[in-house]
């Protein structure tokens, strides 16, 4: 009977399984003590705790179980509770992630250089800005426009402020 498994994989996956022959770390020995200490700990606590409800009938162990569940998943409930309702007035910032298609430029290095938007350049921003339009007059072109919009997401605002950017260019060459 054949599996479809090649021997190569099955050998691999044979290993996978196979008790490692390496050194192991360095810390196993800390852990296996570490272990063993709480090991000790627990079975003297139960100990402890089974020689006092020795004492104890048949209904009092069942009313000090009751209580224990009550008790425990009471407070548990009241846990889980206040961490889902809490409301804090702390405000945490975190760090601002960037997209990929942002361009994080120094503006210090800049500050002689004036940036100019030529009027071709202005003139293909525009016809592009028309071409969306246009895009949204039918169903399939609005599809179009709306994966354009999301996959280059604050283009329609760059396009904007680039027209602004070169009205105020006009502005200040007269």
């Amino acid at each position: 009977m054949k599996t479809g498994i090649s021997k190569q994989s099955r050998d691999k996956m044979i290993r996978l399984f196979k008790k490692r022959k390496d050194k192991p770390s360095l810390m196993y020995p800390v852990f296996q003590r570490l272990g063993a200490f709480m090991d000790k700990r627990q079975r003297q606590c139960a100990r402890y705790l089974e020689k006092k409800s020795e004492r104890l009938n048949r209904k009092q162990q069942f009313y000090w179980l009751v209580f224990f569940c009550i008790g425990f998943g009471g407070g548990s409930l009241y846990l889980l509770l206040c961490s889902v309702e809490s409301r804090t007035d702390h405000v945490f910032m975190d760090r601002m992630a960037f997209q990929q298609n942002v361009v994080k430029s120094k503006v210090d290095t800049a500050k002689n250089a004036k940036a100019v938007l030529t009027q071709s350049l202005f003139w293909k921003i525009n016809r592009f800005k028309k071409y969306l339009d246009s895009l949204q007059k039918t169903e399939t072109g609005k599809a179009r426009y709306d994966s354009i919009v999301k996959t280059s997401s604050g283009l329609l605002d760059s396009m904007h402020l680039l027209e602004q950017f070169y009205q105020q260019q006009l502005k200040s060459n007269r």
